[in-house]
């Protein structure tokens, strides 16, 4: 989305004598939305949601804003606690879940380079981290692994494709 503050010709109120005061903000995508809408059909867009100050009072904007995003987006002011584990080894893993459990941690991930491959979706593969992700449920502990998928190559039907190149991402 790009977001413009634009002047009002119809706005003769304001100071400006020439009437250039930005105050229409223009908010729209880059490209798009390119949609046939035939009869009938509903397209819905884009919202824009706006944060009008009541004053310039640094304390009160603070309190408007984490307000603002508490009601519209409150997954944006959660902050979950988690470690980052470098290991597969299930003694390793149980003995962190444990810790974890006990500390208030609330999810551990298993970090690039810990030995887990994302790729391997063979069933002793799966089995394996099930048990682990089912003893991590079982202590109230969230478990999850990240891979440096797009910085690497994987293969040529997985690969990320930049479509104006066509290449491969580095």
């Amino acid at each position: 989305m790009t977001a413009h503050w634009v002047t009002d010709p119809d706005y003769t109120s304001q100071r400006n004598y020439s009437c250039l005061t930005r105050c229409i903000l223009d908010v729209n995508p880059p490209i798009g939305p390119s949609q046939q809408v035939a009869d009938g059909e509903v397209f819905s867009s884009f919202t824009v949601y706006e944060m009008p100050f009541d004053s310039r009072d640094r304390e009160r904007q603070g309190l408007f804003q984490r307000h603002f995003y508490r009601t519209v987006a409150p997954w944006t002011t959660e902050n979950p606690i988690f470690l980052h584990l470098t290991s597969t080894d299930p003694e390793v893993v149980r003995t962190a879940v444990d810790q974890a459990a006990e500390t208030g941690y609330e999810m551990i991930i298993l970090s690039f380079g810990s030995g887990l491959n994302a790729e391997d979706v063979s069933p002793e593969n799966i089995s394996r981290y099930k048990e682990l992700v089912d003893y991590a449920h079982s202590k109230g502990i969230e478990m999850g692994c990240y891979s440096l998928l797009a910085s690497r190559s994987i293969d040529d039907e997985n690969n990320c494709i930049n479509p104006s190149t066509g290449n491969r991402v580095e």
